[in-house]
C-alpha cells in the first residue's frame, strides 16, 4: 500500500497483523535423534495442540498452560526397555527461560506416546490473545514459544536434553495478510485481505470499548467459491456512529462451525495522515517477501524470535514496494523492522 492512498483520512490507527487465522492448527517439532549405546536410536515428535489461557488480565497480559502430544519411534536394533525419565522443555519468547511439561517414567521407550500439560500457570504475552480459552492458532504458539527440547534418561541413554528442529506449521485454512481500521467522522472503515482460504464460511465483525467485552456488529460471507481460494481477496465493512475509542476483531468461521479470532485493531480520536506498511506473502513460502509502503526507513532489518539480527537491507525507494530476501533462513518466526515498528512474518518454505 502507498502512503498517498491515505492522505484524505481524518483518522488512521491500524495494526497490520500479517497473521494466519486458523482453526485446529498444530505446530510440530522433531527432536534431534538420540543414539543409545545399546544400538537403537530414539526419535521423538512433539506436537503443540494449544495454548490454554486460564487467566486473562487484558491486552498483552495473561497466564497460560501449554498442551501437547508426544510420540516416539525407534530405529536400529537393541533393547530399549523403559524410560527412567522423560520430560518436555519449552523455551519461552516472553521471558527467555525454560519451563517444563509434566515428567513421566517407567513407560516403554519404543511405544511411548501420550499427552502432557506444562507446569503452570505461566505468565505470557501475545498480541493475538484476547481472552481465556484454548488457542490453536500457530501464530499464538509461535509468539509464546521459541523452541522445544526433550530431557531424557533411558537404557543406553545417559541423562541429557536434546534440542529440536524448527517448528513445522500445518497448512493454513485462512491466511489473513492485513486487517486495518480507519475512522472518517464516526464512520469506521474496516478492511482486511486474505491470500488463501479453505473451507471458510466468512467473518463475524466484533467490537468492544475495553478489548474485553465483545459483541457482534455484522457478518461478511466468504468471497471464495465454496469457501476455497488461492487468490488475494479484499473485504470491507463499515461501522457507523463511532464516537469514542473502539476495538475491533474478526471471528473467522469455517463451514463446519469451527471459529478463531484475529488480532485486534483500534480507532480513537485525533487527526493523522499515516501510511501503512504491508509485508506479504505471510506466511512466506519462498525466498523473498515484499515490504510495501515504507515512509521513513532507509534501512530494513530482520530479526529472529529471540532478537538476533539476521539480515540488513538498504532501501533507496522510500514509499515503494521492495523485495526483502529470505535466502538461507530456516523456518520459523521473524520480525522485519521498518519505520521504527516491527512486522512479524512466518517463514514456512
Amino acid at each position: 500500500m502507498k502512503t498517498s492512498l491515505y492522505k484524505k483520512a481524518s483518522l488512521l490507527l491500524a495494526i497490520l497483523i500479517g497473521i494466519a487465522v486458523q482453526s485446529n492448527a498444530q505446530v510440530s517439532y522433531n527432536v534431534s535423534p538420540i543414539a543409545s549405546t545399546n544400538g537403537y536410536t530414539l526419535n521423538t515428535k512433539i506436537t503443540i495442540t494449544g495454548i490454554d489461557v486460564i487467566t486473562y488480565y487484558g491486552p498483552g497480559s495473561f497466564q497460560y498452560n501449554i498442551k501437547l502430544n508426544y510420540a516416539n519411534t525407534i530405529t536400529g536394533t537393541g533393547n530399549s526397555g523403559n524410560f527412567y525419565a522423560y520430560e518436555i522443555k519449552f523455551y519461552k519468547n516472553s521471558s527467555g527461560s525454560f519451563q517444563s511439561a509434566q515428567s513421566t517414567s517407567s513407560i516403554p521407550v519404543a511405544t511411548a506416546s501420550g499427552s502432557m500439560t506444562s507446569y503452570g500457570p505461566n505468565s505470557g504475552t501475545s498480541t493475538l490473545v484476547t481472552g481465556t480459552g484454548l488457542y490453536t492458532n500457530p501464530n499464538v504458539i509461535n509468539e509464546i514459544l521459541t523452541s522445544v527440547g526433550l530431557a531424557v534418561n533411558a537404557p543406553g541413554i545417559p541423562s541429557q536434553t536434546a534440542g529440536s528442529t524448527p517448528a513445522t506449521i500445518a497448512p493454513l485454512p485462512v491466511s489473513l495478510e492485513s486487517f486495518t481500521a480507519q475512522n472518517n467522522n464516526g464512520q469506521v472503515s474496516l478492511k482486511w485481505l486474505t491470500v488463501s482460504e479453505h473451507n471458510n464460511k466468512g467473518f463475524a465483525i466484533e467490537s468492544s470499548t475495553n478489548a474485553r467485552d465483545w459483541h457482534s456488529i455484522g457478518f461478511v460471507n466468504s468471497l471464495a467459491k465454496e469457501g476455497n481460494s488461492t487468490e488475494r481477496l479484499a473485504y470491507t465493512f463499515t461501522a457507523t456512529n463511532v464516537t469514542s475509542k473502539t476495538y475491533y476483531r474478526l471471528q473467522q468461521t469455517d463451514n463446519d462451525g469451527t471459529a478463531i479470532y484475529s488480532a485486534i485493531v483500534m480507532v480513537s480520536g485525533g487527526a493523522t495522515e499515516t501510511g501503512l506498511v504491508s509485508v506479504y506473502p505471510n506466511p512466506a513460502t519462498g525466498n523473498a517477501v515484499t515490504v510495501d509502503g515504507i515512509k521513513d526507513a532507509n534501512t530494513l532489518s530482520l530479526y529472529n524470535a529471540i532478537g538476533q539480527q539476521q539480515k540488513v537491507m538498504v532501501n533507496s525507494n522510500s514509499g515503494t514496494a521492495v523485495s526483502f530476501s529470505l535466502d538461507n533462513l530456516s523456518n520459523g518466526v521473524y520480525y522485519i523492522s521498518a519505520d521504527q515498528k516491527q512486522y512479524k512474518i512466518i517463514v514456512n518454505k
